[in-house]
């Protein structure tokens, strides 16, 4: 706001001095009416003691209203800290209650916003237009949430977005602040992010991608995966993809898993196009290790050092990436090291390191369009 502005805000406020002479006027004409009119000095008196009134009125007001701004602004510096700092847990954490308490921390403050300041205000809606970016990038840029967050805790997400989003059109009037980038985009993200945040059961294709296919090197799928098809068949529903968590023993032994390593009927390594080619088994992996090129046993064996230390006495945790064969059947697309790391023996332990797997699934037709090493695979089942 100019000084202008501000000039015009200072005498508009003062507009009920204008309505005492009116006033006046209209109390004369009864007291001449009624016979009883006042005297000069009786008047002069009287309008004097209403100016005086008046304005005193005016000017608490106005200090009133300065007051419970400061009070206002002060508390919403205090709210911007709040989300900022549950902001930068849920960065290192990623936990729905850390999610859902930012959404929470954000409603607390959102009746103070028509009485703060315009700076404050500003200041308020973007640290909201962040947080709610950052809660959209998470669950559309991540697997991690689908992950870790339960079911209820997905529930309780979209309805604290839904509340946001709510009191957020109730509570902020100014014309300015509507018309503000931080308000419009704001919206625009909690728009979003309601929509993102009530997944089934099923991991939605984009936070897969962005994880295995754009993520970094180390969970990048480098199996020949046709990440187009395999989108068309999420979209269609003629695919998905879900989460698994299992213990690496009772895991191994429910499930025939296959790698993305292939042998000759004469047991020499081979690529997946080779005549006679066959895939590999992890629980044949100890038959044809020593087959293996050196820098693959070698991540192996760091592999299975580093599962076998326990911090804390917790289960190491491994992912892996899997495509489904049958009911009993999967072949590992992303985590063969991992897998060979569990699986293989050694002389100091015997059967797989107890291990937490978190398994990505995919479920889709058996095409080789999808990847080429399912032409091993079309006639594979096991019995029901």
């Amino acid at each position: 706001m100019g000084a202008r502005g501000k000039a015009l805000k200072a005498v508009v406020g003062y507009w009920p001095l204008l309505a005492i002479p009116p006033i006046a006027a209209v109390l004369h004409l009864i007291l001449v009416l009624i016979g009883t009119p006042w005297t000069a000095s009786e008047w002069a008196s009287n309008i004097v003691f209403a100016y005086v009134v008046t304005v005193a009125t005016v000017l608490l007001s106005r200090r009133q209203a300065q007051l419970q701004e400061s009070v206002a602004s002060s508390e919403l510096v205090e709210k911007i800290a709040a989300v900022t700092g549950a902001l930068d847990a849920l960065r290192a954490h990623c936990e729905a209650s850390v999610g859902q308490q930012i959404l929470i921390d954000a409603r607390a403050g959102l009746h103070l916003l028509r009485y703060a300041d315009p700076v404050s205000r500003r200041e308020y809606l973007e640290t909201l237009r962040l947080a709610a970016r950052r809660l959209f990038d998470l669950v559309t840029g991540s697997v991690r949430p689908y992950t870790y967050w339960s079911r209820d805790e997905w529930v309780a997400l979209a309805r604290a977005t839904e509340k946001l989003a709510g009191e957020l059109d109730a509570q902020v009037r100014d014309r300015a602040d509507r018309e503000s980038t931080e308000f419009l985009e704001l919206r625009l993200f909690l728009r979003d992010l309601r929509r993102a945040s009530g997944p089934g059961d099923a991991v939605p294709f984009e936070p897969f991608e962005r994880s295995f296919r754009r993520g970094e090197i180390g969970q990048r799928i480098r199996a020949h995966l046709n990440w187009e098809l395999l989108r068309k068949h999420v979209e269609s529903g003629t695919g998905r993809i879900t989460v698994h968590r299992e213990w690496s023993i009772a895991w191994l032994e429910e499930h025939e898993v296959f790698s993305v390593w292939y042998t000759t009927p004469e047991k020499v390594l081979a690529a997946y196009d080779s005549a006679g080619a066959r895939p590999i088994r992890f629980s044949e992996i100890d038959d044809y290790y020593d087959g293996l090129p050196e820098h693959s046993r070698a991540t192996i064996d760091s592999m299975a050092d580093a599962l076998q230390l326990r911090p804390h006495a917790t289960l190491p945790q491994v992912e892996i990436v899997t495509l489904q064969l049958s009911r009993k059947q999967l072949l590992v697309i992303d985590g063969n090291h991992r897998m060979s790391a569990i699986r293989r023996n050694r002389p100091h332990r015997s059967g797989p390191v107890p291990a937490t797997i978190v398994e990505y699934r995919i479920d889709a037709p058996l095409d080789p369009d999808l990847l080429p090493d399912l032409r091993h695979h079309q006639q594979v089942e096991t019995p029901a």
